[in-house]
């Protein structure tokens, strides 16, 4: 796990006069806003399957993470994602039961993906999300804290081009979720879209 802290140093020159709680809880911020606005802070659970079993567990909270939603269910390692009615999630959002696919007695696994947001008091982000989009967190937490109304470190300016900076990293990551197959709101025909063009 890394922590947020670990971008202080990176913040800080930025921001002349700002306290480092400030800094720090900024950096929170952004990380829940990224990871919300993205989906790309994702929890999988891969669990065998029976036929007689129709509801299926996960745990988040090793993560320190709150629920966001379910992304993608897949059986027996298949190509293709349950539609949201062939399954509901339980209203502690810690288990999801299959509505109108029950396994087939040939299924070998279930994998049930779930986007997570961290939670506000959370210190830490796994090492691999973290290092793939700091600089998302650090743009989001730059474009927040430049808006500080009559600050050393207020600058508007700045603040626009790092809301641009953010939002490139968001379309980065919505691409990502894509190719990934795992945004089943997001997926399109492209060989359609192609021909209309």
């Amino acid at each position: 796990m890394e922590l947020y802290s670990e971008l202080y140093a990176y913040l800080q020159p930025y921001m002349h006069g700002a306290l480092r709680s400030v800094i720090i809880q900024s950096v929170r911020l952004a990380a829940r806003k990224f990871c919300r606005e993205s989906e790309a802070w994702r929890y999988t659970s891969t669990q065998d399957s029976d036929v007689d079993t129709l509801t299926y567990t996960f745990d988040i909270s090793a993560y320190n993470s709150d629920f966001l939603r379910v992304m993608s269910v897949r059986i027996n390692d298949s190509d293709d994602v349950l539609d949201f009615d062939d399954y509901t999630v339980s209203t502690d959002r810690t288990s999801i039961t299959l509505e109108n696919y029950p396994p087939s007695s040939e299924t070998d696994g279930i994998e049930i993906i779930i986007a997570m947001v961290p939670q506000y008091d959370a210190e830490e982000l796994t090492e691999p999300f973290f290092e793939r989009w700091s600089e998302a967190i650090i743009s989001a937490t730059k474009a927040d804290m430049y808006k500080h109304p009559k600050k050393p470190y207020t600058d508007l300016e700045q603040a626009r081009i790092c809301l641009l900076e953010y939002r490139g990293f968001l379309g980065e990551a919505k691409m990502e979720n894509f190719r990934d197959g795992r945004n089943v709101d997001e997926k399109i025909d492209l060989t359609k879209a192609m021909e209309m063009w």
